[in-house]
């Protein structure tokens, strides 16, 4: 039981695990996007800007627009491969954890099953105990029924024993209701079988020993 509970919990962290990772992507995809987005609009802002200087200017300052151009490209491109380093990162650790919650769900299933084995394994022990002990249970029953000159009947046995309580019972009450009746007038309090009880000083000095 207590490893079926166990199971139940690594599935739930498991599942827990793999929603806030697919939220994380998400998240981070939709970052990613943006952030692509603002990467390509600033390239085009840069190319649009040293075009126009490129336009207006002499060779040289053509020279520097080209190499701001440039410049603005890189740029582009170091954000547009940040993007997607960014997206392909959660889901690589979103695969992880999936694959981390299946070994855990895998070995807790395996666990459980153990444990069901091992317990139909201790109640099949009970049963061959039950069984053996009853057997042992009859074998002596028998034998005492042998010796009793009276082979195998055990029922014919236990309704001797009974018969022989039950008649030992009837004696010893009526040896304390006589007792009882003899001594009645006790000075101190009689024991449970009815005769006196000598711890007390009366019933010693009016009956001696």
């Amino acid at each position: 039981m207590k490893k079926l509970i166990l199971f139940c919990l690594v599935l739930m962290v498991s599942v827990f695990q793999v929603n806030a990772q697919s939220a994380n992507t998400e998240k981070a995809s939709k970052e990613a996007k943006e952030l692509k987005k603002e990467a390509k609009m600033a390239g085009e802002k840069g190319k649009k800007k040293a075009k126009k200087a490129g336009e207006n200017a002499t060779d040289a300052t053509k020279s520097e627009a080209d190499k701001e151009a440039k410049k603005a490209e890189r740029a582009a491109k170091k954000a547009e491969k940040e993007a997607k380093k960014a997206t392909e990162e959660p889901k690589s650790e979103a695969e992880k954890a999936a694959k981390k919650a299946e070994k855990a769900e895998r070995k807790a299933k395996k666990d459980a099953e153990k444990a069901q084995n091992d317990a139909k394994d201790g109640v099949d022990e009970v049963k061959k105990a039950g069984k053996k002990a009853k057997e042992n249970h009859a074998d002596r029953a028998s034998e005492k029924g042998k010796a009793m000159g009276n082979p195998g009947n055990v029922k014919d046995i236990e309704n001797k024993t009974a018969s022989s309580v039950k008649s030992a019972g009837e004696k010893a009450e009526v040896e304390k209701v006589k007792n009882e009746r003899k001594f009645k007038n006790a000075p101190a309090p009689l024991k449970k079988d009815g005769t006196p009880d000598m711890r007390y000083k009366a019933n010693k000095e009016k009956y001696g020993n």
